[in-house]
């Protein structure tokens, strides 16, 4: 399956690649992105076929790459080692002489390794690697005549291994180091932390919910423009990814009309039939508002009125057994 070329190694892609790649590809909402998902998880599995060579062990469920929310968003190309940290997978097209590092992949990352395509998607070269040297000033773009050779990689590895076996030793020096950086890493879990709406108001929002463009510039099923306020987030439901939208109106000083929706992303054209959309009074744990899509619903929608300033409200997505939790205040 592996065979050295010059200073390149020629990998061969399996039929289970391709079937992932082109799965994972019919859930993008454009040709673009749908090329982009595809050449991504077939990078990935080129570099987990070198490293299974070696003997190295790969989580490839573990990897934004494999998440079908974040790929709509994201272009990633990560692969897992372990205990040890994550691969990026960039490909290469014929004639690139540079990899352009997206935002997304330029953290986090113990290095990148450059996938070479051709024509014919049989087979890839990997052509070397770049250490990710310093995470407080990432790569932004990576010359491939600057990469060091795919053989000098599980040196590399065996290096971050051996560092990483003794920050976690008891060593006085590693005990020191690691003393500062747990304070660092302990956070309380932001799960349940409300989205504070009033905040949206002001322009302040968290990471997780998006502009309404990220997920609607290619689809015409996307709300219209409006004078609310909103914002989307991916709901993975795991056999079915949905768009909550939520758009907050101040009609008042003191009130708020609040619109919630859901939409189908990717290809899909109508929302999975028995979807719900529920929006509970936390208080007092009665349904505000609810609806549910029947079998060609492309959007369904709840809408209430927020009153007082602190009020908490959640909104349940669910479908069959699967149920996600938003929590709100106003």
């Amino acid at each position: 399956m592996i065979a050295t070329a010059n200073i390149y190694l020629n990998i061969q892609l399996t039929k289970q690649a391709h079937g992932d790649g082109r799965t994972f590809a019919s859930k993008q909402c454009s040709q673009e992105k749908a090329k982009q998902v595809y050449l991504n998880t077939l990078a990935v599995y080129a570099v987990r076929s070198f490293l299974e060579w070696l003997n190295i062990e790969t989580d490839l469920a573990a990897g934004d790459s494999w998440n079908s929310v974040i790929r709509l968003f994201n272009d990633v190309a990560d692969l897992v080692i372990p205990n040890l940290g994550k691969l990026e997978c960039r490909p290469v097209l014929p004639g690139e002489t540079v990899i352009t590092l997206p935002p997304e992949v330029t953290e986090d990352r113990i290095c990148y390794i450059a996938v070479q395509f051709q024509e014919q998607l049989n087979e890839v070269q990997l052509l070397g690697f770049m250490p990710a040297l310093d995470p407080e000033e990432p790569l932004s773009q990576i010359e491939i005549a600057n990469l060091q050779p795919i053989e000098n990689l599980i040196d590399y590895l065996d290096r971050l291994e051996s560092a990483q076996d003794f920050l976690h030793s008891d060593d006085e020096v590693a005990v020191s180091e690691l003393g500062g950086k747990n304070s660092l890493t302990q956070s309380d879990d932001p799960g349940n932390t409300p989205e504070v709406l009033r905040q949206w108001l002001e322009g302040i929002f968290r990471q997780d919910w998006q502009p309404k463009e990220a997920v609607f510039a290619t689809s015409r099923r996307g709300p219209e423009q409006s004078p609310e306020v909103s914002r989307v987030k991916l709901i993975d439901l795991e056999s079915h990814v949905v768009a909550l939208f939520v758009s907050v109106l101040l009609e008042s000083e003191n009130e708020l009309s609040i619109y919630l929706r859901l939409y189908p992303v990717g290809s899909a054209i109508y929302l999975p039939q028995g979807v719900q959309l529920i929006a509970v009074d936390d208080e007092s744990g009665e349904i505000i508002s609810q609806a549910q899509a029947e079998e060609v619903h492309n959007w369904i929608q709840i809408n209430f009125k927020g009153e007082n300033q602190g009020d908490r409200f959640s909104v349940k997505v669910g479908l069959g057994d699967i149920s996600i939790t938003e929590f709100f205040t106003i």
